[in-house]
């Protein structure tokens, strides 16, 4: 499971209605949740943060925290 995938589970939102809300297919939104190379897409990030009515920059922190320079 991802990081994104993580998430939901904690938050406890609903793929479908979060699919209903942005136009992302629950199938990406399962690909997204459950596959650990996949790409979060900018647009995605902004449309999933907007959806949760959180800001798209706290989103990409939860997301990308262990992310750091060599």
């Amino acid at each position: 499971m991802t990081t994104l995938g993580l998430y939901f589970a904690k938050k406890l939102i609903n793929r479908a209605e979060l699919s209903r809300k942005t136009g992302i297919t629950e199938n990406r939104l399962t690909v997204l949740t459950s596959k650990e190379n996949s790409e979060l897409r900018a647009r995605e990030l902004h449309l999933i943060a907007l959806a949760l009515e959180i800001e798209p920059n706290e989103l990409h922190q939860i997301l990308f925290s262990d992310i750091k320079l060599p």
